[in-house]
């Protein structure tokens, strides 16, 4: 019997990011962001949230997308305050920008299909689940580039 895992379908430029769900905090409409100066371009700056500044994050941008237009041109953008995977007291949330909201659905470990090596660095994994193919990011790495931005 294969195993099932609730996770979120993230649209983004061009392709969609396949998360856990319980990486998601919450889901906020796209909002105007606080640049943060001499930071990566990666970087879109920081959003306030529940009384904190949490930096928010193009994984797009990050896994070097082409002509990307931020904020979306996307009536349904939105911004994802994601969990930090592993424990920190340097942070515990960031945002990532998202073309549309996500889709949840469970997924069977049977049901996805490995479509080949990571393409950057930022991937771990390239899948189709059905007739969709996603990335299954490096949630870790993503957040190790986050923690240098907080020293």
């Amino acid at each position: 019997m294969a195993e099932e895992i609730d996770c979120a379908v993230i649209p983004i430029h061009q392709t969609s990011l396949l998360v856990p769900n319980v990486s998601i905090a919450e889901i906020t409409p796209w909002r105007r962001l606080r640049p943060k100066p001499d930071t990566p371009s990666w970087h879109l700056g920081t959003l306030a949230w529940r009384g904190i500044q949490v930096p928010v994050v193009s994984y797009e941008i990050l896994n070097d997308a082409p002509d990307l237009v931020l904020p979306p041109n996307e009536p349904n953008a939105c911004l994802l305050i994601m969990n930090r995977s592993r424990p920190s007291d340097e942070f515990k949330f960031y945002g990532l920008a998202a073309q549309a909201l996500p889709r949840l659905l469970s997924v069977a470990d049977d049901e996805l299909v490995q479509q080949g090596p990571a393409q950057h660095s930022a991937e771990a994994y390239r899948v189709r689940l059905g007739t969709e193919d996603a990335i299954v990011p490096k949630l870790s790495m993503v957040e190790g580039l986050v923690a240098e931005l907080q020293t």
